[in-house]
């Protein structure tokens, strides 16, 4: 097909699941400076937005078959990217807490790690079901705290009514992100160590 032909072309950069990773990547990467600049509303949006997109990339490259293992690498690469930008970002903004927020670099640090390890060693490691629903949960948990951090201190008693439970539900959203994680690394770490050598 005409995307099929494209990736051909162009060694498989040029593909439909790629530019739907790259302008989802745009959006995330607009959206988090929009939170670091207070724009709640706009930051949420294109966070939400920019995330869906990390959904569609591979529903996309299926549908015109043009899955790659270069499209999983950047699909797998530019989630980390974002994580480790704005884990920095929020934290420094004290937008949200310093022990999750901590917690969640060193998970990622981890993921990265082994993912070092695999190719170092020639082998296939692929983005599990498990690691898509941890960074999922993680941006949701990020966004909640970003608006915990908005409804604190108001004077309004209507909004300031949401504050606890939507904390509550970021933590937990944060510790099924950790949870998700942690059963990732476990796969990574089978992968990285006892997988399949790829092909040369």
């Amino acid at each position: 097909n005409v995307w099929q032909r494209w990736a051909s072309r162009t060694n498989g950069w040029l593909t439909a699941g790629n530019a739907v990773t790259a302008l989802g990547n745009i959006l995330t990467f607009f959206g988090i400076y929009q939170l670091a600049a207070g724009n709640l509303l706009g930051g949420v949006l294109y966070v939400g937005v920019g995330r869906l997109g990390d959904f569609l990339d591979g529903r996309v490259a299926a549908r015109t078959k043009t899955k790659s293992p270069l499209g999983e690498a950047l699909d797998a690469g530019f989630d980390k990217i974002q994580i480790f930008v704005a884990l920095p970002v929020l934290l420094l903004k004290h937008m949200i807490p310093l022990a999750p927020g901590l917690a969640l670099t060193a998970e990622q640090l981890c993921i990265s790690m082994f993912g070092a390890v695999a190719k170092r060693q020639n082998r296939v490691m692929h983005p599990t079901l498990r690691g898509k629903f941890a960074t999922g949960t993680a941006w949701v948990a990020f966004i909640l705290f970003s608006v915990v951090h908005e409804l604190d201190g108001s004077t309004s008693a209507r909004f300031g009514a949401w504050e606890q439970p939507l904390q509550l539900l970021a933590y937990a959203c944060m510790a099924a992100s950790l949870a998700l994680g942690v059963a990732a690394i476990y796969g990574y770490a089978n992968d990285a160590f006892r997988g399949t050598k790829a092909q040369v």
